[in-house]
Order: structure tokens, then C-alpha cells, then sequence
């Protein structure tokens, strides 16, 4: 698929709910995966997402999961958990791939104004579109 094709997908309100519950969170309103993210709740992120058999949640569970690596402390810690996250992103990159292309940030000129993860996520796209 090709960058123009790339169809958006935003985060249905019932799947925000549900992690919502799941996670024991206030209930979801808009930006809700990036407000709630931690970097220290990381872990709990990606062992829900493994829970997961609705492609609804996991596609808002990435979303948290890739903001709580964007807020790691370390570059060790974020390499830590994108390894971890990497993987999820290329078992389901079908459902993943719009996020994937998002936070590549290609719309940033500088990959200075971009988020940390951008460049990791670039690395990815590359891979995938191969």
C-alpha cells in the first residue's frame, strides 16, 4: 500500500471505554490514549494488548502503548520497551500500519521536531514497505 492509499483510523468511542475499564482509568474523551499513557504502566500496556483478541482495542491499546514509550526516561528504557512494542507493531502491522505512518512523522522537516520514537518508527515503515 502506498502512503496516498493509507487509509486513516481513529479509535472507536466503545473500544476506548472498554480499555478504559480494563485499565481501571476515568472514562475515554478525545486524545484519551495519549492523556492516560505512563511511562512506568508500560509493562501492564503490553500485557493487556496480549489479552486482547478485539482488533478495536489493541488498535487504542497501541496507541497508549507507543505514547508511553515516547515518554520513557532513558534511551535505554525507550530502547527496552520499542523492542517489546517492535514486535507487536510487525505481528499485527495490518492493523497497526496507519499508526505505524503516523508516528513516522514525516510531515516534520526536522527529525529534531518529531517525537522520539519517530525515528524508530521510520526504521519500521522502511522495513515493512520493502
Amino acid at each position: 500500500m502506498k502512503e496516498q492509499e493509507l487509509a486513516s483510523k481513529f479509535w472507536s468511542q466503545q473500544a476506548m471505554q472498554e480499555v478504559a475499564n480494563d485499565l481501571d482509568y476515568e472514562g475515554a474523551m478525545q486524545d484519551w490514549p495519549y492523556e492516560v499513557a505512563t511511562d512506568t504502566d508500560i509493562q501492564l500496556y503490553l500485557d493487556l494488548y496480549d489479552k486482547q483478541i478485539d482488533p478495536e482495542k489493541k488498535f487504542v491499546l497501541m496507541d497508549i502503548i507507543i505514547e508511553a514509550n515516547t515518554t520513557q526516561i532513558s534511551s535505554q528504557l525507550l530502547q527496552l520497551h520499542w523492542a517489546e512494542t517492535r514486535r507487536r507493531l510487525i505481528e499485527n502491522v495490518s492493523l497497526h500500519e496507519y499508526q505505524i505512518y503516523q508516528w513516522c512523522a514525516f510531515d516534520e522537516l526536522r527529525l529534531a521536531d518529531a517525537w522520539d520514537i519517530s525515528p524508530l518508527m521510520r526504521e519500521l515503515w522502511a522495513e515493512i514497505k520493502q
